[in-house]
């Protein structure tokens, strides 16, 4: 190389060398030709070439000369050549220098031009070998690829949010799942997935746990775009921390529990069902015992009343009039033990389904009229007063006439025994389209609403006060409603409340019902 026409730049050679040989970026500078006068020594290392076989080169027929793909890279097309042609410098650009060994090298350059008096006079260039950082970045890009393909295979579906909880991704099994797009779930699309019962809730849990910073667990229903279902799922999220706590993202997921859900329910369901089974099982224990007693007790009395007169009988001599009193009394005493006994008769026929009726055509008004003679003397004892309101003319139907007496005579019975002195039981009769409506209405201590559905229950009453103090067996109701269900009609109880009286409703077809085997 010619070295006749000094350079103005060697002057400050020493300094140049002195500031380029400390430096990791390779330093060139070059003449108005483009040959190399001066090579630091992190080219030398960057590059392989020696600093004495790049001296007096040029630079671009060096390191330059051809394209990654193998296509020709002349110098004029180059940033170096601009800077050389033009004089105006290139800053911060990416490029790829070739190696000794023929390998490119991902490099980020700057150039700029040697001017003097406004001549251009050579260029220097400063190179910076980007392999390191363009090797992270494809390691951080493949990290990325790989934490995607593990989210893409999770059986979860997964999802990733910004602090503010704006969502900026979501893994294939979410779209899937959803019928969601990528570009349909980011930001707040995820929500649309939501049932919207449990969207208000699951917002509002969302921002406690970002206004908290601290992870969250949640159920929640997704709809499933195979098929419209809504299924159950847990919902998790857990917040990414820099090393010095830092939040940087949200991580979550969402696991289908809808199985372990339902059969957690199923469980549970089983178990309310065990125990309603137990405590009935109890329930009819107690009943059980409590009728029992009461059967003694309802046995026992009249017969003790009635053992209580045959001994005066045979052992005293008594006027008429006490006389006739005892017979009075014992014979009393023993149609209400008949009564008990015909009752408990009836409740085992119907247990047995061998209750049997007898039908034919009766007048419905003679049933009720026979049904009040027989109950008003027990109503004129306890000072209750007895009405009834119904139609002149006959009311002819089908039925077993003694077993739909009987069926009023336990409604009539069961009214004045629970209506205090002084009080009304009204009797209505008329007819409806193709049947017969009967009211018994009383004035007396009518029925709790916890009590109403189990009326006609066997061996029922509203509490055992209440039977010691007014005597029967709690099983009137239950032989009146399994008789009119015989006869195709229906009994309903009302009542406003304890202390407001009750009212009973029968309803009755008047044409005979297509018999049931072995009933009519």
């Amino acid at each position: 190389m010619s070295h006749s026409t000094k350079a103005p730049w060697e002057d400050e050679g020493q300094l140049v060398h002195l500031l380029a040989s400390h430096t990791v970026e390779a330093f060139f500078m070059m003449d108005a030709q483009g040959r190399l006068t001066y090579v630091n020594p992190a080219a030398e290392r960057m590059f392989g070439w020696s600093r004495q076989e790049m001296l007096g080169q040029v630079l671009h027929d060096l390191v330059h000369h051809h394209h990654p793909d193998g296509s020709p890279f002349p110098m004029d097309t180059c940033p170096l050549g601009l800077v050389m042609r033009e004089g105006r410098p290139v800053q911060g650009h990416e490029d790829f220098f070739i190696h000794r060994d023929g390998l490119f090298i991902p490099v980020y350059c700057s150039n700029a031009p040697i001017l003097a008096e406004g001549r251009i006079m050579g260029a220097a260039l400063v190179v910076h070998d980007i392999s390191a950082r363009n090797r992270t970045e494809e390691d951080r890009a493949e990290q990325v690829r790989q934490f995607q393909l593990l989210a893409d295979t999770l059986p979860h579906l997964a999802w990733m949010s910004r602090p503010d909880g704006t969502c900026e991704y979501v893994n294939q099994p979410w779209c899937m799942y959803t019928g969601l797009s990528m570009e349909e779930s980011l930001g707040g699309g995820w929500t649309r997935a939501i049932h919207p019962e449990d969207l208000p809730r699951i917002l509002a849990h969302w921002q406690r746990t970002r206004d908290t910073l601290n992870g969250h667990e949640a159920e929640l229903r997704l709809r499933r775009a195979s098929d419209g279902a809504w299924r159950w799922f847990i919902a998790r999220a857990q917040p990414a921390r820099s090393a010095d706590g830092t939040l940087l993202r949200w991580i979550g997921s969402c696991t289908d529990i809808d199985e372990q859900r339902r059969a957690g329910q199923e469980r549970l369901e089983l178990l309310r069902r065990v125990q309603a089974a137990h405590a009935a099982a109890e329930e009819a224990n107690r009943l059980k015992d409590d009728f029992l007693a009461t059967v003694s007790h309802e046995l026992r009395t009249p017969l003790t009343a009635m053992l209580g007169w045959l001994q005066i009988l045979r052992t005293r001599s008594l006027s008429e009039e006490k006389r006739a009193r005892a017979l009075e009394t014992i014979e009393r005493n023993a149609r209400v033990q008949a009564q008990v006994i015909e009752d408990l008769l009836d409740i085992s026929r119907i247990i047995t389904g061998k209750l049997r009726l007898e039908p034919g055509p009766l007048d419905m008004r003679n049933v009720v009229d026979a049904a009040l003679e027989s109950t008003r003397p027990l109503a004129d004892a306890k000072g209750v007063k007895l009405e009834l309101e119904t139609v002149s003319e006959p009311l002819p139907m089908w039925g077993d006439a003694g077993r739909l007496q009987q069926v009023v005579w336990n409604l009539l019975s069961n009214a004045i025994k629970f209506t205090p002195q002084g009080g009304l039981v009204t009797v209505q009769l008329r007819p409806l389209d193709g049947s017969v409506e009967l009211r018994v209405t009383d004035t007396g201590m009518g029925i709790s609403p916890a009590f109403l559905p189990h009326l006609f229950e066997r061996f029922r009453q509203q509490d055992s006060s209440s039977r010691r103090a007014h005597g029967g067996l709690g099983l009137g109701l239950a032989i009146v409603h399994h008789l009119v269900e015989l006869h195709g009609g229906q009994v309903s109880a009302h009542s406003p409340g304890m202390g407001l009286g009750a009212s009973f409703v029968l309803l009755l077809p008047r044409q005979p019902r297509s018999p049931s085997p072995g009933v009519l």
